[in-house]
């Protein structure tokens, strides 16, 4: 089965049509028909949007390709293969970051097991747990706990790769949670930009935070940029003076 194919598959599977599909990648419809067709392929940085927004990985779209080891495979283009080679990369950051986890459970006497993945091209882990009484001491207040295993668990993973990492870990849900409410909080500023035509300034939020806000808004066709020095660094949200302006200031948690 072709990646054509295979990405039509996983298209109609997630409920989505071509044109839902192209919005959410920022492309044409047409462009998701000529992927579908095998008339030409995504590039790099729509790949990676699609493994997100589609909830699947390398090995399924490219699964006959991929399933080759690099070095014997004729038939990898360079594209293929450095996609291939960083989804590696983060899967084994993923692994590394899952030992770690798994050792300061036992220490702590929790039961739990762990889950791994990669998205937005970032390795993520996640504790959960059938009994979450002690879980959700991981979490504390605020995600103030969460929030130092992310940091702990990063640090162990820098140690064994010698890279910094952008990781994720996630306790019960916690992060998903949290998602949602911010995404609620995004849609609730830019109904009031839009009705009064004002800015609107949220509270200050960490980067992580920021940068669920500043996806939201470019989703809704608005404008958002961060503003100020941390721990007081906010988003302001504010009406697209025009098609061409950017839309936000990235932040990388």
């Amino acid at each position: 089965m072709s990646f054509a194919t295979r990405l039509r598959q996983a298209r109609e599977q997630s409920g989505l049509t071509q044109q839902d599909l192209a919005e959410k990648l920022g492309v044409t419809k047409s462009a998701i028909g000529n992927y579908e067709n095998g008339v030409s392929s995504p590039k790099w940085d729509v790949l990676l949007k699609i493994f997100d927004i589609l909830q699947v990985e390398p090995n399924f779209l490219y699964q006959d390709s991929f399933s080759l080891d690099v070095s014997e495979s004729r038939s990898l283009t360079p594209q293929q293969s450095a996609l291939l080679s960083s989804f590696d990369q983060l899967n084994e950051e993923a692994d590394i970051a899952a030992d770690y986890l798994e050792g300061l459970l036992d220490i702590v006497d929790y039961e739990g097991d762990i889950e791994m993945g990669v998205r937005n091209n970032r390795p993520t882990v996640q504790i959960v747990a059938d009994d979450d009484t002690d879980i959700k001491h991981l979490i504390g207040r605020n995600g103030e706990v969460v929030d130092a295993l992310q940091q702990l668990t990063r640090l162990a993973v820098q140690q064994k790769t010698g890279e910094r990492s952008h990781l994720i870990v996630d306790v019960d849900g916690y992060l998903k949670r949290k998602r949602q409410r911010l995404h609620d909080i995004a849609l609730d500023a830019i109904d009031e930009v839009r009705e009064t035509g004002e800015p609107v300034d949220l509270k200050p939020m960490n980067s992580f935070e920021r940068k669920i806000v500043h996806d939201v808004v470019r989703e809704e066709g608005m404008k958002s940029r961060s503003h100020g020095e941390e721990p007081r660094r906010y988003v302001t949200v504010y009406l697209k003076a025009s098609a061409a302006e950017d839309a936000e200031d990235e932040d990388e948690a």
